[in-house]
């Protein structure tokens, strides 16, 4: 069972570690992975040596732990090659202090709504600045589709056009 949830974890870890940690390289966090699962390996080994009561001494335990993790740490200290794909910006500050405005209206959320009102606010000459979470293909469909109120709001905000008829 243990092993299951072992696996899991590192499956899932591995698979959602762009989201979560897109400056780091891939091969890094795979050796902090296997270390991980690695130490999890010794402490179930640990656990089972005291249970089947075969003796294994603390101190070869904890010398082979520190053997592999040093191997598997040596590894990728070599220094990072530069992806084709990282590209470094330098951003420049062309406005003066004063000319900086802040925007009169924040939406959060870029949905149905929130896409129309940014767009009727821009047009009626508002600087408008709409805020999402993230501007990746969601893995799910959660209220995308184009509800009835959402449909009469497009027509009440003069967007009769806009929304995508399908057969």
């Amino acid at each position: 069972m243990w092993a299951f949830v072992g696996i899991v974890t590192f499956t899932f870890m591995y698979k959602k570690l762009e989201t979560l940690l897109p400056s780091l390289h891939s091969s890094k966090v795979s050796a902090v992975l296997t270390a991980c699962c690695v130490s999890i390996a010794v402490a179930l080994l640990f656990q089972l040596s005291r249970h089947t009561r075969i003796r294994l001494a603390m101190s070869e335990l904890i010398r082979a732990t520190t053997i592999l993790i040093d191997a598997l740490c040596s590894l990728h200290q070599q220094p990072p090659i530069p992806d084709e794909t990282e590209k470094e910006f330098e951003f420049e500050c062309i406005c003066t202090p004063g000319a900086v405005r802040a925007p009169e209206v924040v939406l959060v959320g870029s949905g149905v709504l929130g896409s129309a009102l940014a767009a009727t606010l821009g047009h009626a000459g508002r600087r408008v600045v709409v805020l999402e979470r993230d501007m990746s293909e969601p893995d799910r469909i959660v209220g995308e589709l184009l509800q009835p109120g959402g449909f009469r709001a497009l027509h009440s905000l003069g967007l009769q056009g806009e929304e995508e008829h399908s057969t």
